[in-house]
């Protein structure tokens, strides 16, 4: 629904389209190739923000756009260096014409300090072991058929995002979750609407199947995997 409200708004007066490869807090991932072809057929600016995506999808670990082989579609990538970087900071990948652009124009760009010189280090080397190393990418796309195989909820990315409700369903569960050795977010407004309160889950390489098979008997005990609503793109439960 939100691509063909996306289709005609680029109809009318706007010149980009800017977009996340998985938004988080839904738990949704973006329809990289129909957005490459909105783009070319009404001739806007492709922007993707790909804080998860950056050294997790790729062959390579270039993300988003080597994952869907369009990376000479996309205009700009941002993308941050706090992730699977584990640095800090971000980036901006574009062409020259864009860095100039962004350099001379670009508030938060010019108002910002610069990454130290250590920092940097650590980023170039942690690009340089994505690209060489792919089972990082391969633990996590494991993990992720764990959670899967164990919970039957058919998530798509290592980022898992299940609405339990009210706030105080969702505080409990958190509660409940940090007690048993997993701190799982409860995500509240206003980041989210009201009533559609959520917990966060993240899995990583770091994580192995019997973490997994805990973390998976820990939400048992807070949610019935059988009440997660499968048919829509948000997972709902019922405590």
């Amino acid at each position: 629904m939100w691509l063909y409200r996306l289709s005609w708004a680029l109809g009318g007066m706007f010149s980009r389209a800017k977009v996340e490869r998985a938004y988080s807090v839904w738990m949704e991932t973006s329809p990289m190739t129909e957005l490459v072809n909105l783009c070319e057929k009404h001739g806007f600016l492709l922007v993707i923000d790909d804080a998860h995506g950056t050294f997790i999808s790729g062959r390579g670990g270039g993300g988003v756009a080597q994952e869907f082989d369009c990376e000479s579609d996309v205009d700009i990538c941002i993308g941050t260096l706090s992730k699977a970087a584990g640095c800090t900071g971000g980036f901006i990948a574009c062409s020259k014409r864009w860095k100039q652009l962004i350099m001379s124009r670009g508030r938060s760009f010019i108002f910002s300090t610069a990454v130290s010189i250590p920092m940097a280090a650590a980023a170039h080397a942690a690009a340089f072991v994505a690209e060489k190393e792919a089972w990082p990418r391969s633990a996590i796309q494991e993990r992720v058929q764990d959670f899967k195989d164990l919970t039957g909820i058919p998530i798509t990315s290592h980022i898992v995002s299940i609405i339990v409700g009210s706030e105080e369903k969702s505080l409990l569960a958190s509660r409940h979750m940090l007690k048993s050795g997993f701190h799982v977010t409860a995500i509240r407004p206003p980041t989210v609407p009201p009533n559609s309160c959520r917990l966060r889950i993240t899995l990583s390489a770091a994580h192995a199947r019997k973490d997994v098979k805990k973390l998976a008997a820990a939400l048992s005990r807070c949610i019935k995997f059988q009440d997660v609503d499968i048919e829509s793109s948000e997972l709902l439960a019922k405590l």
